[in-house]
């Protein structure tokens, strides 16, 4: 009998293990993910992880969460090869040309930790300022060093911003520099006794918008207040932007106003519950809106509709017009081209990683994401050319014919040579 009871015993035990080892098993197998990938041409070897996981096109199970390395190999065009992160039970999708050509690194150098906004190109220069209070103006062709300037006890926070005759950089304590374009001397220094939280270059000056969200100013060449209004209510200085003479943007409520730069008038347009807003290069007639509750409007500023669309269950991380196009990425880095003027979708590119910063050149895209991955899409079809792993969250670029120049928060400044691509098709 006792013998009886210890057979029952084990085989119980040896159940209850197999229905647990079965069950980890079952939960390890469905947390997994799942990656297609297609290229053109077709016929490119998949490796994750060194392992190889079929041919082109293929859609592979199975994936384990994690940081993956995938490889496509094909004879006779360059071999690409990326980190990517997975989820449990991601889907994701890769989709690129395969080249003959290859993008390369140039000339790069450590400029300590830069402003959140990074470059700001202005004719054969591009200026950079760190947090620390370092002023740097870089020859374009070749991103040597042409002048340097460094400021003591200061924090800057904004890019700075240049016109034909000045330079311009404001501190977080509330002062302005204006700096001599040409010799690179600091001829004025201007305590405004408040921060700017935004800025922009104007002909003959500098127009900002107070950290306080109530003020705005006009700052002249010579460094004299050319005009200043304040508000009642809140600016959202994130939304602004300069059309020719004018500044538009909202107030925190939701209501558009756009200001004279000519004579510092402001003028309301329109109330809704905004959160974000941009405007096209089209003199700013239309704009892109996401609202509190995730709605995405694409409207014409004369109330006419363009798009509506909702977007519940995706957090809209990125939010950028390029000419008559709006980009937007989602918070699992899939981002999306809509075009301005009719609200249609024209293509959406997963690149698994949130977009931090994007350029439209001619008939290409350059992305930069937060993991420091540098991509070149074709902009008809958001299709991958090529790409890159760079160091840090990039935070800016600037294209000259065959130059990509990209700079990360962390303060990496580098080059990359970027290819015509005309194998891909």
């Amino acid at each position: 009998m006792a013998r009886t009871n210890t057979h029952i015993a084990v085989t119980m035990l040896i159940c209850f293990l197999v229905i647990a080892v079965s069950y980890l098993v079952f939960t390890h197998i469905r947390g997994m993910g799942t990656l297609t990938v297609v290229t053109y041409p077709e016929g490119a070897d998949v490796y994750i992880d060194s392992e190889f996981r079929g041919s082109t096109p293929v859609k592979i199970p199975r994936v384990s969460s994690g940081l993956r390395e995938i490889s496509l190999d094909k004879d006779g065009y360059e071999e690409f090869s990326g980190m990517y992160t997975f989820s449990p039970r991601d889907e994701r999708k890769i989709e690129l040309y395969l080249s003959t050509e290859k993008i390369k690194k140039g000339p790069s150098f450590s400029a300590r930790a830069i402003t959140a906004a990074g470059f700001y190109p202005h004719g054969s220069k591009l200026y950079l300022a760190t947090v620390d209070g370092s002023l740097y103006a870089l020859n374009r062709e070749d991103k040597d060093i042409k002048e340097e300037i460094s400021f003591s006890d200061v924090t800057v926070l904004l890019p700075p911003a240049a016109n034909d005759e000045r330079v311009f950089i404001t501190t977080y304590d509330g002062r302005v520099f204006g700096i001599d374009n040409k010799d690179f001397e600091v001829l004025w220094e201007k305590d405004l006794s408040r921060r700017f939280l935004r800025h922009f270059s104007v002909e003959d000056g500098l127009v900002g918008i107070s950290a306080d969200r109530t003020s705005i100013f006009y700052l002249k060449n010579c460094g004299e207040m050319k005009w200043s209004v304040r508000t009642s209510k809140r600016l959202l200085a994130e939304s602004f932007r300069k059309v020719n003479h004018t500044l538009l943007g909202l107030f925190e409520d939701g209501k558009v106003v756009s200001v004279n730069l000519i004579e510092g008038e402001m003028t309301y347009l329109d109330e809704t519950e905004i959160l974000h807003i941009k405007f096209s290069d089209n003199n700013g007639e239309v704009i892109a809106i996401f609202t509190r509750e995730g709605h995405l409007n694409i409207r014409k500023i004369s109330g006419e509709q363009i798009m509506n669309a909702q977007f519940p269950d995706k957090k809209i991380d990125f939010f950028v017009v390029q000419d008559e196009h709006l980009f937007i990425s989602h918070s699992k880095g899939i981002l999306m081209a809509i075009e301005m003027e009719n609200g249609e979708i024209i293509w959406e590119t997963d690149l698994f990683s949130p977009t931090s910063a994007l350029l439209k050149v001619e008939n290409k895209i350059f992305v930069g994401c937060e993991d420091g991955s540098i991509y070149v899409l074709n902009k008809e079809t958001g299709r991958v050319y090529g790409r890159k792993q760079l160091f840090g969250e990039i935070k800016s670029l600037c294209y000259d014919p065959g130059i990509l120049h990209t700079a990360s928060l962390q303060g990496y400044v580098e080059t990359l040579i970027i290819p015509k691509f005309s194998g891909a098709y």
